[in-house]
């Protein structure tokens, strides 16, 4: 018990961290940054460890080769949210999955959330 846990908490702090790159793409590419700029930024934040894991797959685009999948992670949000209420961060986050599995993603990589963000980037 104590074990899934962990688990939840570990992986709502990756959802979450992964959202928080997502909407840092988003402003950096709105203004005129590439998406590989805004990652290369994020090595001097708290976010370093999510643009280091995800920061090629983002900026690459290819989603396929999924370490950790759309459809386990909305699973595990979901569990959170029945387990804690409330975590309007977590709801949100969920709800981009959501939307990911709804597009025929749930077998792609947490990080397609970061598409739409990245695919707007300047070059």
């Amino acid at each position: 018990e104590r074990a899934a846990a962990g688990k939840l908490a570990v992986n709502l702090g990756l959802a979450v961290t992964m959202q928080a790159l997502t909407e840092s793409i988003r402003v950096g590419t709105s203004v005129g940054m590439s998406a590989q700029d805004v990652m290369d930024l994020m090595a001097k934040t708290p976010l370093a460890g999510i643009a280091a894991a995800k920061g090629a797959t983002v900026a690459g685009g290819d989603y396929d080769d999924a370490q950790f999948t759309v459809d386990a992670l909305a699973k595990d949000l979901g569990l959170v949210l029945d387990a804690a209420q409330p975590l309007p961060v977590t709801e949100t986050t969920r709800e981009r999955l959501l939307a990911a599995q709804d597009a025929g993603l749930g077998d792609s990589d947490f990080s397609v959330i970061a598409a739409e963000a990245s695919a707007s980037r300047a070059d």
